[in-house]
């Protein structure tokens, strides 16, 4: 499943290191296999159409680097502008949380969901702020 992942903080970088340990248990038993076409951190956006390894993130974090520094990184873009980037199917979000526009979480979330994507997400700002709203585009577009 071509998967956008917003942020690289400890949700993010956790998720995928369980991501990577059950790697194998969830394409079996699910038969499901997640592939990071695009990233977004505070430094912008990066996309890989074959994909950036889990063990690619999860270094590139370790080293304190950003993703500025991975290939397919697009200056000037913003996290916002990603789902306008890439074509995929399912977002992970986990921006840091904005309790007064809830950004970039909410607009991502909003613009995933306008294309019928599967939105997960560990951002209470977008849910707290827009929760109605956002159940609409679910229903809409889901």
């Amino acid at each position: 499943m071509r998967t956008v992942l917003i942020g690289l903080g400890t949700v993010n970088i956790g998720l995928l290191k369980i991501l990577l340990e059950k790697k194998e248990e969830v394409s079996k038993k699910h038969n499901l296999e997640l592939t990071i076409v695009a990233v977004a951190d505070s430094s912008g956006i990066a996309i890989n159409d074959i994909g950036y390894s889990f063990e690619e993130l999860i270094s590139l974090k370790g080293l304190g680097d950003h993703v500025s520094k991975l290939a397919g990184y697009l200056p000037g873009e913003t996290t916002e502008s990603i789902t306008n980037k890439v074509e995929a199917q399912l977002l992970i979000e986990g921006s840091p949380v904005d309790l007064e526009t809830g950004n970039p979480g909410l607009s991502v979330i909003r613009s995933a969901l306008k294309k019928g994507w599967s939105v997960v997400t560990a951002n209470k700002a977008p849910l707290v702020l827009a929760f109605d709203e956002l159940q609409d585009l679910i229903t809409r577009y889901g």
